[in-house]
């Protein structure tokens, strides 16, 4: 059993707390989330997940029904009358003609015991595929759950950043404009520099507003996981380590995922699911035999032609019942059967293909966005150097606006960069994870590792 499926058990347990014990999970005014509790808070009021785990347990009930079908079954009947008859005319010499009423109060019981109905069997199995196949879904429901969590998680801090950095980038861009303006008030400067920097002044403030705007999206988002719209979250930490796979063989991740990953294994059970409705489908066929026994008792209080009777019957019986011919519908069904058999089973092929793409995309996304961050880094120190030294040179009167100002733009291009690719690279590390069907709340502990408070 999977960690992820150690944790879906105990999900009986609290997917009934009442509201406000939810209510005291959530994150009070001005106090800062990290990545766990947001998850605490998603696992308790995510409709995405809580709807395919009341889909499990849905399906265990499926199973039981299936085997109810081939335990005993019990049927009692009480009758109470009062007969009127008016008999016109009869060869009975005792009541020939005449009126007459009286009681009949009947009562029985009936067992039957299926010995041998291959259908019902046949659908046991059936049954007992897709409560494997439900779990899977569960699991993989879980190890998405965990994934999209952080995920907006994720997009929450790095729309905070890229709102810090417009916000950063606008103020910077103001101060060349307003250097650009005062050179050109004393005639140092020329006007294409003074348009130029008012131009990117605008725009960068258009930006900022966008960046706004995304923030708020992305903090919906969040809320829309976990019910909650979060104020304030724990940042990711400058000391982020960068390290690669391991193993640093992506065949085995691939054969790890192909192995273990849950949405896989549900694809494997629907088509087990498939095969079980064809050999059900042709049990039609089979004959069944049943075991039956029955009492009754029968009080009689009079009868047209003479006195009443009080009668006890009981009975044990074998009925084998062949079916010979049911205009055609067994065979139709079965062919129906095979052709859901092989779609099921190309929807098989198309996701494990899918799946080993994205395991091998995820491992080259964890390399590339590891080396990617690093190279980031270096170059928004190189890009700060350069603009440093630009500043002095328009001082000096070595060098133009426009140049600092591209050098302004180069910068900040390099620091969203940077900060994307931070987050990138954690969410690559999730996503092999979870291709390999290993993603857990211990790979959210080790991510929360990672974070600092605000």
């Amino acid at each position: 059993m999977t960690v992820v499926m150690r944790n879906f058990m105990v999900f009986r347990s609290w997917i009934a707390l009442p509201l406000f014990i939810l209510c005291f999970a959530a994150p009070r005014p001005g106090f800062a989330a990290d990545l766990l509790e947001t998850f605490d808070l998603a696992r308790q009021n995510d409709p995405t997940f809580r709807e395919v785990a009341y889909g499990k347990f849905a399906q265990d009930e499926t199973l039981r029904i299936a085997w109810s079908r081939l335990l005993p079954q019990v049927t009692g009947s009480i009758d109470w009358a009062t007969v009127r008859q008016d008999v016109r005319s009869s060869d009975n010499t005792v009541f020939a003609a005449g009126k007459t009423s009286y009681r009949r109060s009947e009562f029985g019981a009936r067992l039957t015991q299926p010995l041998f109905r291959l259908t019902e069997m046949s659908r046991v199995y059936q049954a007992k595929a897709e409560t494997r196949r439900a779990a899977a879904e569960v699991d993989a429901a879980f190890q998405d759950l965990v994934f999209r969590v952080a995920d907006a998680y994720f997009g929450v801090l790095g729309s905070e950043d890229e709102l810090a950095l417009r916000a950063r980038e606008r103020v910077a861009l103001d101060r060349q404009r307003k250097l650009a303006q005062r050179r050109l008030d004393v005639g140092l400067g020329i006007a294409p520099d003074f348009y130029d920097a008012e131009a990117r002044f605008a725009l960068a403030a258009a930006d900022e507003e966008i960046a706004l705007f995304r923030l708020e999206d992305a903090r919906q988002a969040l809320a829309e996981i976990t019910g909650v719209l979060e104020d304030d979250l724990h940042g990711l930490s400058t000391e982020l380590p960068l390290a690669l796979p391991e193993p640093a063989n992506s065949d085995v991740w691939v054969r790890n995922a192909m192995s273990h990953n849950p949405e896989l294994e549900a694809s494997r059970q629907a088509l087990v699911v498939s095969e079980r409705e064809v050999n059900r489908q042709r049990a039609g066929h089979a004959p069944t035999l049943d075991l039956e026994a029955g009492y009754n008792a029968s009080d009689q209080g009079g009868s047209p032609f003479g006195g009443g009777s009080n009668v006890d019957t009981g009975d044990v019986a074998l009925k084998l019942r062949v079916p010979i011919f049911s205009g055609g519908g067994v065979l139709f069904s079965t062919r129906r059967a095979i052709e859901l058999r092989k779609k099921e089973r190309q929807v098989m092929v198309r996701t494990q293909r899918r799946i080993e793409r994205q395991a091998r995309s995820a491992f080259q996304a964890v390399k590339s966005s590891s080396r990617r961050v690093s190279a980031l880094r270096k170059s928004v120190e190189s890009q700060e150097l350069a603009l440093h030294g630009r500043e002095k040179a328009v001082q000096s009167g070595l060098d133009t606006t426009i140049n600092v100002l591209n050098a302004e733009r180069e910068l900040y291009a390099d620091l969203r960069d940077y900060a994307r690719g931070r987050y990138d690279y954690v969410r690559s590390v999730l996503k092999l994870e979870q291709s390999a069907g290993a993603l857990g709340v211990e790979d959210l502990e080790r991510v929360n590792s990672w974070l600092t408070e605000p």
